[in-house]
């Protein structure tokens, strides 16, 4: 009789590095008779046999083909021999097996050199484009200086106050203030680059438009079951406290912006409390960890509402999975180092996704009741460094002026009355 527990945790006896494979993900067990029977452990991405997903438990015949994640297992060795935690087991087959996986289970991407070198001269042409768009900036500063008096004269002749933007100019109310259905509006991220004199975030941005569109052309493919596994599994290595009055109150907001979300991409939300005295809050896979230090820096549930509105935007917006594809197809093309060297480098481009993030939520924070309008008073309380174009290249976030910045321009733009 023999037993034998296959997936991607350490515990098993057959390990699978492969982030489509559950930590537990089946067993097969051989009795005295010599029958083989497979048992999927309810894993996420499924265990397919011969082209089709299984439920439960099955018998193997000789001749059967199993399939998990991105790899064939060579099941019949595992029971000729006494089995060992031996690393990632082996995907590769001969050309007949090969030809035989069914059509239903699609093989793995595999990056030859022809792309690689595609990647690598688009990428060349974004870097160019980006410095083009610096050095115009950098002209075209003189110039915007020598018009300033003249369009702050032109402002006072009409008798308009310059701090009215998004009002009538009788008083009135704007037309658009009115409930933003979330996602619905073309963002403005310019306001990213009204402190850049260098044009540092203008690069930025180009750079990062450039790697999304690879990746969406190029990139490993990534479903929402493996985000909700990375989520599970970061879960399972962080210290919850989910329970007593500040996990119910994140609790409770957390329900009500989920109510609130518009075409949801599928994700099971639920929100968790770290006792810790650390200014953070982060997300995968529709798991939201909210630490102390963010709920008592936050001074009512309205820039609370904000900031797990934030969260829930990196999930809808589809920003986890962008990030799970570019570390999927580094590793296919270079491994765990290559993956790892081009996030570093890669770092900075998500200051334009987190500033997607902050207006999407003020917007789904007042779709759900709340004054989504004092997200600005948490920025302007953050403390942060001032603008400064070279520590700029290798942040991760906007600097807090930034992104207070934008919120008001989002907020005079389409909530005026509601904030004021």
């Amino acid at each position: 009789m023999k037993q034998i527990k296959i997936g991607r945790g350490d515990g098993c006896d057959v390990v699978i590095n492969d982030v489509a494979v559950s930590r537990e993900h089946l067993e097969i067990f051989q009795d005295d008779e010599g029958n083989t029977f497979l048992t999927d452990l309810n894993s996420s991405n499924g265990t397919f046999v011969n082209g089709s997903r299984i439920t439960g438990s099955i018998m193997l015949s000789s001749n059967d083909i199993v399939k998990v994640g991105n790899s064939v297992l060579p099941w019949r060795n595992y029971l000729s021999e006494k089995v060992e935690s031996e690393g990632p087991a082996s995907s590769a087959v001969d050309k007949k097996v090969e030809e035989e996986l069914p059509i239903s289970v699609p093989p793995k991407k595999k990056t030859n050199t022809r792309t690689v070198i595609i990647v690598l001269i688009v990428l060349l042409v974004g870097i160019l484009i980006a410095f083009l768009i610096q050095n115009a900036n950098k002209n075209r500063g003189g110039q915007d200086d020598s018009n300033e008096n003249q369009e702050l004269n032109h402002s006072e002749d009409n008798n308009l106050d310059v701090s009215s933007q998004g009002q009538e100019i009788d008083g009135g109310s704007p037309s658009n203030d009115v409930i933003i259905e979330p996602g619905a509006v073309d963002y403005d991220f310019s306001c990213l680059s009204e402190q850049d004199e260098t044009a540092t975030t203008d690069v930025i941005n180009v750079l990062s438009d450039i790697e999304g569109g690879l990746i969406d052309m190029f990139g490993e493919e990534v479903s929402i079951s493996e985000e909700q596994e990375m989520g599970r599994d970061l879960l399972s290595e962080i210290s919850v406290s989910d329970f007593g009055n500040d996990y119910d109150r994140i609790q409770r907001i957390c329900n009500s912006l989920v109510r609130s979300v518009p075409n949801k991409k599928g994700y099971h939300y639920n929100v968790h409390f770290v006792n810790e005295d650390v200014l953070n809050a982060f997300t995968a896979g529709g798991q939201i960890f909210v630490y102390k230090g963010m709920i008592d820096f936050c001074r009512n549930d309205n820039e609370l509402a904000a900031i797990i509105a934030h969260e829930i935007a990196h999930n809808e917006l589809g920003h986890i999975k962008r990030k799970m594809s570019e570390i999927k197809t580094m590793e296919s093309i270079g491994g765990e180092l290559t993956a790892e060297i081009f996030m570093a480098a890669t770092m900075s481009f998500g200051q334009k996704m987190e500033t997607h993030c902050d207006l999407y939520g003020i917007d789904l924070a007042i779709k759900a009741g709340y004054n989504g309008c004092e997200v600005v008073n948490v920025w302007e309380r953050m403390e942060d460094s001032h603008f400064n174009s070279t520590e700029a290249m290798i942040r991760s976030h906007p600097f807090s002026e930034q992104r207070a910045n934008c919120c008001q321009n989002h907020i005079d733009s389409y909530h005026y009355n509601k904030c004021k």
